[in-house]
C-alpha cells in the first residue's frame, strides 16, 4: 500500500491511497475545526451523492463520487478524535487550479448548474446547515467590524487602505439577503478546483468536496463562480493590478452555467447575477481580511501575510467588476 500527501483545498487533510491490488482512494481527514459535527456532514454528503446516483444516466461511477463506508457501514471513521472518511478516487481525470480560457470558464460553469439543476427536487430543508451562516454577508461584516475594533494582534495599521475598501461598501453586504431569493442547495464553495475532468475529452463528469453543499442561493454559487472563474488569477494573485474581470471569461460562464440553470432560476435571480458576483467577492475578502486581522486562524497559509494577499486581491477584483458592471449587465441579457 502507498499513501501521499495531495494539496487540494484550504480545509481539510487529503491522501491519496494505493492498494496492492492497484485501486485508488481518497482518504481525507476531517477538519472539526471548520465542521463541528461530522457525523451531520457526512449524513448530508450522504443524502447528496444518493441523489445525484440516481440522477445519473451513465457512468455513475465517474460522475458521481464514491463514498467508502467502514466495516460497520458508517460513512466514516473516528480514530484518536480524528474523524476520517474515504471516497473511490476517480482515475483518468484532473483539476484545473484557475481558469485560463472561456472553454474552462464554460465547462465549469455548465458542470455548476448541471450540479443545481440535479439536486433542484431535493428538499433544501433535508440538509443539515455545515457551517452556520456561511454567507450570511452581514453577519461577515459585523466579525469583521469586530476585529477591526479589537486589533488583537496590532495589525489594523498596515491594512488601513483596505479596511476602508470595505467600510465603503457595507451597504453591499445585504445586497442579496433582502431580496427574498428561492431557498435552493448550494455547493458554496463553486470554483473550478472542484470540477473533475476527464483527461481524454476534457468533459466536465462531476463536481467534488461536498462539504458546504446545504441551504441557500443558487446566486451563492453563481456569484462564486465569477470570483473564482472570470479574471485567469489565483484567488492569492499578488499582481493586483492584473486582478480584473474579463468579460470573455464572464460571457462564457454565463453562457455555460445557464445552459443548465436557464430552466429553474426565476427572474429576480438572472437580475442579480452581476450583483451576486460583486457580493460574493466582497464577502470573500472581508473573510481574507478579517482572518488576518484575527491571526490567521482559519485559512491554512503557506507564507506569513497570505491572507492579507487573498483580500487584497479580491477588492482588486471587486473593483473591476463595478467598473464593468453595466457591460456584464447587458451580457447576461443577451445570453
Amino acid at each position: 500500500m502507498a499513501v501521499e500527501r495531495v494539496g487540494i483545498g484550504h480545509i481539510n487533510d487529503s491522501y491519496r491511497v494505493r492498494t496492492g491490488d492497484g485501486r485508488l482512494f481518497l482518504l481525507q481527514r476531517i477538519n472539526t475545526g471548520i465542521f463541528h459535527d461530522p457525523e451531520k456532514l457526512m449524513d448530508n454528503i450522504v443524502r447528496v451523492i444518493d441523489h445525484l446516483a440516481q440522477r445519473c444516466e451513465s457512468e455513475r461511477d465517474r460522475r458521481v463520487l464514491t463514498l467508502v463506508p467502514t466495516a460497520n457501514g458508517h460513512p466514516f471513521f473516528e480514530f484518536e478524535s480524528a474523524f476520517w472518511r474515504m471516497y473511490v478516487f476517480i482515475d483518468g481525470t484532473y483539476i484545473h487550479r484557475a481558469v485560463q480560457g472561456p472553454g474552462e470558464s464554460r465547462t465549469a460553469g455548465r458542470a455548476f448548474g448541471r450540479f443545481q439543476a440535479m439536486l433542484h427536487d431535493l428538499s433544501p430543508q433535508s440538509l443539515h446547515e455545515t457551517i452556520e451562516g456561511f454567507h450570511d454577508t452581514p453577519a461577515r461584516f459585523e466579525v469583521f467590524e469586530k476585529a477591526v475594533e479589537v486589533d488583537a494582534f496590532l495589525r489594523v495599521r498596515e491594512c488601513e487602505t483596505e479596511i476602508q475598501f470595505a467600510m465603503d461598501r457595507a451597504t453591499l453586504s445585504s445586497e442579496l439577503v433582502k431580496q427574498g431569493l428561492p431557498t435552493r442547495i448550494a455547493h458554496n464553495d463553486a470554483k473550478i478546483s472542484n470540477v473533475l475532468l476527464d483527461t481524454d475529452t476534457d468533459e466536465a463528469l462531476c463536481v467534488v468536496d461536498l462539504d458546504t453543499v446545504m441551504a441557500g442561493s443558487s446566486l451563492f454559487d453563481f456569484g462564486d463562480m465569477i470570483r473564482t472563474m472570470t479574471t485567469g488569477k489565483d484567488e492569492d494573485e499578488a499582481d493586483y493590478a492584473s486582478v480584473r474581470i474579463q468579460t470573455e471569461l464572464f460571457r462564457a460562464l454565463v453562457e455555460g452555467y445557464l445552459s443548465e440553470a436557464n430552466a429553474f432560476l426565476t427572474e429576480d435571480e438572472r437580475r442579480l447575477l452581476v450583483t451576486s458576483g460583486m457580493v460574493i467577492t466582497y464577502e470573500q475578502g472581508l473573510r481574507f481580511l478579517t482572518d488576518y486581522l484575527s491571526g490567521d486562524v482559519y485559512y491554512r497559509q503557506s507564507f506569513p501575510s497570505q491572507n492579507l494577499q487573498r483580500a487584497r486581491a479580491q477588492f482588486a477584483l471587486l473593483a473591476s467588476m463595478e467598473l464593468e458592471r453595466s457591460k456584464l449587465e447587458q451580457i447576461v441579457r443577451n445570453v
